[in-house]
């Protein structure tokens, strides 16, 4: 049976919540047209008015903007927040910064207020999946994601015994193996934990002779940074045990996506933010179900209230009602643009990570495996390059290893391809996560 953390929000019929979310709306449109100059200008120069925009039909008006135009914004002003800020800097008691997966990092500022709602996003989620007081919780990511100020104080919350176990990239084994001696003398009931750090977890594990499923068994662990798909999710589930569930979202606007028991998609809580999905080419407004480039608008942000802010994510939503019982939307993020691959002779207009990962984990000395796609040259690439690692325990040959991935790829996808061995440490890593592009061309 499922148990809510909040059964009314949870559970609210959908007319209700459409008109909570375009009573916010307003608010929040009256808010960054008074208090943001980078709103203030873009909206004065679409000719739009507060009372222009009334309901999410009137939202199309406002202009798509993003993390390089507030980036521009900033190095031109000066202002560390490029103009965003809605309170005064003192008033913004916390602040965070982005981890720069697109480009430079940003800062990310809180209230108490904005803290109190994302620990509330925490709190509902952590709930549905069966975390429950007196619960020992480890984190194995960045310590200072802006998520992880929601996140800490959702455990303070709901009773939590916290150990910080955190550590900067999968590259610090030496951080792993203190998370190892961690797990021998403490039962883990929990974990946060980015999807390559659960993976480096269990091969260094497995190097050393140690069966990951004595320290993780019986713990619910929630994974963070990548997609989880189906194989990967399998896989957690035949070599660590226990129960996995998927998170991902967007740090800037604290865009909290958590899957449920139901595993159909991940929620984001609607009273908070409105989500709509733009066509990648057009920009035009697409329905659920539909894969374009996922845009959002903070409905009770206090501190950096961001509106029809693009994402640079390539995925889908779903608005019916869960299996679950949450009238909540889910979404599913496919990956980056910067990871939208054009191959000639491809049987698919992209190939992107989720599609090689999906392959990979069909192969038994890949299924551990991390991987970087390199772009050798603009526009469309004469073949699909790939730097990989591999699990040495279980490959005899590697130069067979390698025919097999070439031809196995080139048949699946119609690509030539090129493989070459790597270890982890030649991999590009932003923070907690495997950047998956690797572009020469910015060499050049």
């Amino acid at each position: 049976m499922v148990e809510f953390w909040n059964p009314r929000i949870e559970q609210l019929p959908k007319k209700e919540l459409i008109e909570i979310q375009e009573r916010l709306l307003r608010a929040q449109i009256n808010r960054i047209y008074n208090r943001s100059p980078y709103y203030h200008k873009i909206m004065e120069e679409a000719s739009l008015k507060p009372a222009d925009i009334r309901n999410f039909d009137d939202l199309i008006k406002f202009p798509i903007n993003n993390k390089d135009q507030i980036r521009e914004n900033r190095n031109r002003t000066g202002d560390p927040w490029g103009q965003t800020l809605c309170v005064e800097e003192k008033i913004s008691i916390e602040n965070r910064i982005s981890t720069g997966t697109s480009g430079d990092s940003t800062y990310i500022g809180f209230t108490n207020t904005d803290i109190k709602n994302i620990t509330e996003m925490f709190c509902r989620h952590l709930w549905g999946i069966g975390v429950r007081p007196g619960m020992t919780t480890s984190l194995l990511t960045i310590p200072w994601h802006a998520y992880i100020v929601g996140l800490n104080r959702a455990f303070d919350l709901l009773g939590l015994k916290r150990w910080g176990t955190g550590f900067p990239s999968p590259l610090d084994v030496g951080r792993m193996i203190d998370a190892i001696d961690f797990f021998k003398r403490e039962t883990t009931s929990y974990s946060y934990s980015a999807v390559d750090a659960s993976l480096a977890l269990e091969q260094i594990l497995k190097d050393r002779g140690i069966d990951p499923k004595d320290y993780m068994a019986d713990r619910i662990t929630t994974h963070t940074g990548d997609i989880m798909t189906p194989k990967l999710r399998k896989h957690f589930i035949d070599e660590l045990g226990g129960a996995h569930y998927s998170h991902g979202g967007l740090g800037d606007l604290w865009w909290v996506l958590n899957e449920c028991q139901a595993m159909n998609g991940l929620h984001w809580w609607e009273d908070m933010i409105y989500t709509e999905v733009l066509d990648a080419n057009t920009g035009e407004r697409i329905g659920p179900g539909e894969l374009g480039e996922l845009t959002l608008t903070g409905l009770i942000h206090e501190a950096m209230p961001l509106v029809r802010f693009a994402t640079d994510d390539i995925g889908k939503i779903e608005v019916e009602k869960c299996d679950c019982g949450r009238t909540h939307g889910r979404a599913w993020q496919i990956t980056r643009r910067k990871y939208l691959l054009t191959v000639k002779g491809a049987k698919q207009k992209h190939i992107t990570p989720f599609d090689i990962e999906e392959y990979f984990k069909t192969i038994p000395e890949m299924y551990t495996s991390q991987f970087s796609f390199v772009i050798d040259k603009k526009g469309e690439l004469d073949q699909l390059w790939i730097k990989t690692t591999y699990d040495p325990t279980s490959t005899k040959d590697t130069e067979e290893l390698r025919h097999r991935l070439e031809k196995g790829i080139e048949n699946e996808f119609g690509v030539k391809t090129k493989i070459e061995f790597v270890t982890l440490g030649e991999l590009p890593v932003i923070f907690h996560k495997i950047d998956r592009v690797i572009d020469m061309t910015k060499e050049k």
